[in-house]
């Protein structure tokens, strides 16, 4: 009986633990509200004086399904909230487009809550180990939104996308890849130990990152345009001498 007992009180203990979780991560995003252009507002009280008449949607957000980290304790959710898909450039079936707008992390041993942003993000994707294949992974990555790239008032789908790491607990997050630099694509060595991240600058001008993931720094940053001319110079120099 005593046992039962316990374990009631464990499970009301991580539900209300779930509900203070949230209920912060709200209050960070209480003063938000979007308009009929999809996106987060930089500063509200700015985008209403210029807009005093439009429509306002409120906040609509909930915490999805548990995910677990793999070898380890730690449990991960996703905060989200929707967006009209009419003004969004991904329509999907149900009318809505839904993006995590945090991540909640919960540490079953150390009975420890934890939020990876403080501060309005859109995180379009999220790389974590989930299999035994990803054994050697001993962090998340993160692409996002976190600043008004474009300078519309708004965080979306225009501005550009970032690269962050942190550990599997959601503690040591650091952002990887400038603002002013848009994310393309990412390449991770089969032993997790090399990241190589493509970008696109202001003039479509490409970058290649070279990033240890091992000790989270950068090791290499290059134009590939700037290499691109010196191979044409290369070419060039070649049918002279012919």
């Amino acid at each position: 009986m005593k046992e039962k007992k316990s374990g009631c009180l464990q499970l009301i203990i991580i539900a209300f633990a779930i509900i203070g979780a949230f209920a912060a991560f709200y209050m960070m995003f209480k003063f938000i509200s979007w308009s009929d252009d999809s996106g987060i507002p930089v500063n509200t009280e700015e985008v209403n004086a210029e807009n005093p008449g439009k429509r306002e949607l409120s906040v609509n957000m909930f915490i999805d399904n548990p995910e677990k980290i793999y070898n380890s304790d730690i449990m991960l959710f996703r905060v989200k909230y929707d967006l009209p898909a009419e003004k969004s450039r991904s329509i999907y079936s149900d009318g809505v487009r839904y993006h995590s707008g945090n991540i909640i992390f919960y540490s079953k041993n150390e009975d420890k809550w934890s939020l990876l942003f403080d501060k309005p993000v859109i995180i379009n994707y999220i790389n974590f180990p989930q299999e035994r294949k990803d054994s050697l992974q001993d962090f998340i990555l993160y692409y996002g939104i976190v600043s008004d790239t474009d300078k519309d008032g708004y965080l979306r789908d225009g501005d550009n996308n970032v690269v962050f790491i942190s550990d599997t607990d959601g503690s040591g997050l650091q952002q990887i890849t400038p603002d002013s630099l848009n994310y393309t694509d990412i390449e991770i060595s089969y032993d997790y130990k090399d990241m190589y991240i493509s970008l696109k600058g202001k003039k479509d001008e490409r970058f290649l990152m070279w990033f240890d993931l091992g000790n989270r720094e950068i090791i290499h940053n290059n134009t590939l345009d700037s290499l691109l001319e010196k191979s044409k110079m290369i070419m060039r120099n070649l049918n002279q001498q012919k």
